[in-house]
């Protein structure tokens, strides 16, 4: 939970090691990654390009981020909440004041995140959801962390009907 900046310390270790180690990190991705119902073709490519990847590529991928502490990602949401909660207490106010005309700004957005993923646990994608006031979080079924890879069909037409639903996407 608590990564410090640089990355995981695995990737720490020496290059030799880890490109001895990769397939065993790529066996453990693909299990946190992908829903046990995923169609075993699709695992099999995902391993092989897994495997493809430099570990000197994947050391400076994840090298580069910042990885937050739990306690400073509580405080973003924290943060966030309030700031959602100010928000919504002004446009009350404004509705008592009588201007109920104004026009409401908000973004449209739509969260979707797979029932399997064991990588980014579904309590994140909601709380994200929470905060952007996305309508509507959707829960992918038979879908890890790799949603479009699992049910393409189904993500690209949900997507297809958010954006023409909201006069983003024209017939």
């Amino acid at each position: 939970e608590n990564i410090m900046n640089g990355g995981p310390p695995l990737f720490k270790l020496p290059l030799w090691f880890l490109n001895c180690i990769q397939p065993l990190l790529t066996k453990s991705f693909l299990k946190m990654a992908f829903s046990p119902s995923c169609k075993p073709e699709i695992l099999e490519a995902s391993k092989k390009a897994s495997n493809a990847n430099s570990m000197l590529a994947c050391r400076y991928y994840y090298g580069a981020h910042i990885w937050l502490t739990g306690e400073e990602a509580n405080s973003i949401l924290s943060d966030c909440a309030t700031k959602k909660r100010a928000e919504e207490e002004e446009v009350r106010d404004e509705k008592t004041k009588g201007d109920h005309d104004k026009k409401d700004e908000r973004i449209p957005c739509m969260i979707l995140h797979g029932v399997d993923d064991q990588l980014v646990p579904i309590e994140s994608g909601e709380a994200v959801a929470n905060i952007l006031d996305a309508k509507p979080m959707i829960a992918v079924d038979q879908a890890g962390h790799e949603i479009l890879e699992e049910q393409p069909e189904f993500v690209s037409q949900t997507i297809a009907d958010f954006l023409f639903r909201n006069g983003l996407l024209l017939e």
